[in-house]
């Protein structure tokens, strides 16, 4: 890298561009490091407003709780904030609720109680915008030797083990059980370990979608497929803005309907299909250009089964917060950092 570049905050410029693009450009490389700290410390000091007024509102709520609230660059807007108990923080999330924030668990039953016993945190997300999360967290991480560690990795009930099997509400701890049992499932593959999912609805930030857009080449007569589009800003921006036909797909059937609901507002619902199911299992044969915006072990599993069901020519396009790992095959044919003033995402292209 250049001395401009090793100039411009070190932490940030390794975090969100040295780690993930695998060339770079002499020209560029300065402008594009320049571009992503400052965006990282607008985002930062964002983080750090938002989290301050919403330990000040929950303080006059009556909970005082610990945030870090120090304006450092940052590339997600996610904060941690600690409180004494699961009580305080089911207290705290139902609070937020009405201030749009919307929990990722929505456990009954005896997979509730469980969670209860388990979970370190609750995790609550507004989405307007771009997605700001926050963590409840009342539990230190566990310490312990290597013994005792892997045994709560092999014990510990987790999302997974209470999405595969509803128990009666007195036999709660015996998702301890249901545990081991559907990881050898899962290794023997008898079992998806995606069944619960694709993971929680994170949305793409506005500013990011025309350039992720133009990056794509997306043009009107494209059929854009968007794998996991939570409330289907993609698909439906894709209608207004391009004037192509898209497609969403949506495991969580209350989102599905608010991206429907939403298409219908916008008036492109004769554009925009929005599919409730399992985008594994999506029709990919007149896609030409398909987005994914999911958690990185995720799209580790994903990409060469989606490319080979893309007619060739067609392009996928992965957008992340997290590296690609080094095992990640095939690799893409180009990856480009993607800076607004408020967010910033590095983009990998595969074309079929």
């Amino acid at each position: 890298m250049t001395a401009a570049v090793t100039t411009a905050d070190p932490d940030v410029v390794a975090a969100v561009t040295g780690q993930r693009l695998p060339t770079w450009s002499a020209s560029g490389e300065s402008d594009i490091a320049t571009a992503a700290a400052s965006t990282c410390r607008t985002i930062g000091q964002q983080v750090a407003n938002d989290a301050a007024d919403v330990a000040a509102w929950l303080a006059s709520q009556g909970h005082v709780v610990t945030v870090d609230t120090e304006p450092r660059p940052r590339q997600r807007h996610d904060v941690r904030i600690e409180v004494s108990s699961f009580d305080e923080a089911d207290a705290v999330a139902t609070l937020l609720g009405g201030r749009g924030f919307e929990r990722w668990d929505g456990w009954t039953g005896a997979a509730a109680r469980s969670f209860r016993a388990h979970a370190e945190q609750i995790t609550v997300a507004r989405t307007e915008g771009h997605s700001f999360v926050l963590r409840l967290r009342w539990r230190a991480k566990p310490g312990g030797g290597r013994a005792r560690r892997l045994l709560r990795s092999v014990f510990r009930p987790t999302e997974g083990d209470w999405t595969m099997v509803q128990l009666p509400q007195p036999l709660w701890r015996a998702y301890s059980l249901v545990r081991p049992g559907r990881l050898v499932l899962e290794r023997v593959g008898r079992r998806d370990p995606h069944a619960a999912g694709l993971g929680p609805f994170l949305s793409t930030p506005q500013s990011l979608i025309d350039p992720l857009f133009a990056l794509a080449q997306l043009g009107a007569d494209d059929m854009l497929l968007d794998i996991g589009c939570g409330d289907g800003r993609l698909a439906i921006a894709a209608a207004q803005e391009v004037g192509c036909r898209a497609v969403g797909v949506e495991h969580d059937a209350d989102l599905a309907a608010r991206a429907r609901n939403a298409a219908t507002a916008n008036g492109v619902a004769d554009r925009v299909t929005i599919q409730h199911g399992d985008a594994r299992h999506a029709d990919l044969s007149t896609v030409t250009v398909a987005f994914m915006f999911l958690p990185m072990h995720v799209v580790v599993e994903l990409v060469a089964e989606t490319l080979e069901q893309l007619p060739v020519g067609a392009r996928l396009i992965v957008h992340e917060q997290t590296p690609l790992p080094d095992s990640m095959s095939p690799r893409p044919d180009s990856s480009h950092a993607v800076i607004a003033p408020d967010a910033v995402t590095v983009a990998h292209i595969w074309t079929r």
